[in-house]
């Protein structure tokens, strides 16, 4: 029904053009304003319509007028109004084709866009893939030089064990057998300490792969913390700190860990308090707790 709306309204306007007089009338003029009204309302091809509907128009005015209307004057009318409607309908073609090649060109911008946003999601992605992976290696060699802090920090304690104990056998002849057996048990542990402390330093590598062992076992707390303070004691001696223990009256509850982790941690903690302690003594407790076992030192 849209696409002839212009010839039922053109073809309306013969009744006002009989009315008014046809060609001879002065209203005739409003005719071509008409069409250009309508067609800066539709679109060009919409001309084409309205020319080809003044060319019915004006072959049908000479019969509804008593007026003459000259044969000349009707062929030219008809006439410009074709070249008009043929000039429209080549111009609305080249519109419509200059808008579907811009619709074209729009979608192939589109899909390049497209494309071209694709390709820097997967770059930026690769990117925070490139940087997780940087601060992971920057994370293990933190972890790496941490862990060799802390190696040669615990290096210190069972070799300044071994070198007092060691030092007093040598220094004087009449210790006991039971002293000697003492001091020799501690050397022998801190020796054996010493081995652990190698192998954790082969371990560095299987902490960086994600598989660091751990050998988990009954441990007696209270054993374990007699052992740390006999380990410790000569160095506590040589400035003149006393160490002071204070274990529960009656037996504790044995736990599940790795033996030598834990002690590692006390000798730390004893190292530390005999290395920053000035004057005063150093206490080292344990406290059990439900569902948890508290060893501290002061």
């Amino acid at each position: 029904m849209k696409k002839f709306f212009f010839y039922f309204a053109l073809i309306a306007l013969i009744p006002v053009a009989y009315v008014s007089g046809n060609v001879v009338s002065p209203v005739r003029f409003l005719f071509y304003p008409a069409i250009l009204m309508l067609t800066a309302v539709f679109s060009a091809k919409a001309l084409l319509q309205a020319s080809l509907t003044f060319c019915l128009l004006y072959a049908l005015l000479p019969f509804g007028t008593e007026h003459a209307y000259p044969l000349n004057t009707v062929t030219l009318n008809i006439v410009s109004l074709l070249l008009m409607g043929a000039a429209a309908g080549r111009l609305s073609d080249i519109l419509s084709q200059e808008k579907n090649s811009l619709i074209k060109t729009t979608e192939t911008y589109q899909g390049l866009t497209n494309v071209l946003n694709l390709k820097i999601m997967n770059l930026q992605s690769k990117i925070d893939s490139l940087s997780e992976a940087q601060e992971h290696l920057m994370e293990t060699d933190r972890n790496k030089t941490r862990f060799i802090s802390g190696v040669s920090h615990e290096l210190k304690a069972p070799l300044s064990s071994i070198r007092s104990f060691s030092e007093i056998l040598l220094s004087y002849e009449d210790i006991d057998d039971d002293t000697r057996n003492e001091f020799l048990e501690i050397i022998n542990k801190e020796s054996e300490r010493l081995t652990q402390l190698t192998n954790d330093i082969l371990d560095m590598v299987k902490m960086e792969s994600g598989k660091m062992e751990w050998h988990i076992d009954t441990v007696d707390i209270s054993e374990l913390v007699r052992s740390a303070v006999k380990i410790m004691l000569p160095l506590a001696k040589s400035k003149g700190i006393p160490l002071e223990t204070l274990l529960p009256g009656k037996s504790i509850t044995p736990i599940r860990g790795d033996a030598n982790r834990l002690l590692q941690v006390v000798l730390n903690l004893i190292s530390n308090a005999v290395k920053f302690t000035a004057q005063g003594k150093i206490v080292i407790g344990v406290e059990e707790r439900p569902h948890e076992m508290k060893i501290y030192v002061t």
